[in-house]
């Protein structure tokens, strides 16, 4: 699956990203149980979040806007993740579809 698959392969694509200011409430309770310990992002962390998409942005047909609260495409969280540094999840007829999670006890995010 990929965003606007109605668009030809090729096509550039418009995607929403949000930083989440709590563990978004389309998540249900099996999903929000693995994500104990919910931090939202820091200044820092947003800038290097932006940083990176605008990377991707320079080499790929590809273009980014930010919107408020859960609602972009790609949302970005830190949580206490369980034996893993971070995670994300493909684009998906899912809540959590396009979400970005960095693991907020490793120093190294």
């Amino acid at each position: 699956m990929r965003w606007d698959q109605a668009a030809p392969l090729g096509s550039g694509v418009t995607l929403t990203y949000s930083f989440l200011d709590a563990l978004p409430a389309d998540y249900d309770i099996y999903r929000a149980a693995e994500y104990v310990g919910f931090m939202p992002f820091n200044e820092e962390m947003r800038a290097t979040a932006r940083t990176s998409l605008a990377q991707w942005a320079a080499l790929a047909n590809v273009r980014f806007v930010e919107t408020a609260g859960d609602s972009g495409q790609i949302r970005f969280g830190a949580a206490a993740l369980r034996n893993e540094s971070a995670h994300g999840y493909y684009p998906a007829d899912t809540p959590q579809a396009g979400d970005v999670w960095l693991n907020r006890d490793w120093q190294t995010n």
